[in-house]
């Protein structure tokens, strides 16, 4: 399985993360089946707050539950760092998540609010290759039923690379019985 390694923290202001690069890129594991089945990937977290330069990380590979060994237990992680900036992309649609859909349907209370313009930080060549669809603008309405709500608008993106945040903080949805 791949070692996916997630940065955690926020880096220095005016630094932004260029490249990560592992000496270990997928990992052997041994157990049961019906438990390797389920585990896709295999994270290793890196703390990069107030990182403001290049650094090495030597980090423990952590075993997943109910694996009995694996091919390596820890990694070499390399972080480069590079002067950040960044770019706007406007009218990213927002999704609506973990709702009842069998029970509840949901709108936006007005049109300006079923999109967001999401600014994007981080390194020149790597915001470059970004596309307005590796961007999700998402509202969670997990435990919400019928009625009007101000949720807040939450900003991901497919490079963990990169920060991404919403112009917009809240909008105004909603929730009616189907």
């Amino acid at each position: 399985v791949p070692v996916k390694v997630v940065p955690t923290g926020n880096v220095a202001s005016g630094s932004a993360i260029s490249s990560i690069t592992s000496n270990v890129s997928n990992v052997t594991l041994y157990g049961e089946e019906s438990i390797l089945d389920g585990i896709k990937e295999v994270e290793v977290k890196i703390n990069v707050d107030g990182l403001n330069g290049d650094k090495t990380y030597q980090e423990t590979i952590t075993k997943p539950n109910g694996v009995r060994s694996m091919s390596d237990t820890a990694v070499t992680i390399k972080v480069k760092m590079e002067k950040e900036t960044s770019k706007e992309f406007k009218g990213i649609p927002i999704v609506f998540e973990n709702l009842d859909t069998n029970k509840y349907k949901v709108k936006a209370s007005s049109a300006d609010e079923t999109k967001v313009d999401v600014i994007v930080k981080g390194v020149s060549t790597v915001l470059n290759k970004l596309e307005s669809e590796d961007i999700k603008a998402y509202v969670d309405l997990s435990d919400l039923t019928e009625g009007e709500y101000p949720v807040p608008v939450m900003v991901t993106g497919k490079d963990l690379k990169l920060s991404y945040s919403s112009r917009t903080t809240k909008i105004n949805i909603i929730i009616s019985k189907k």
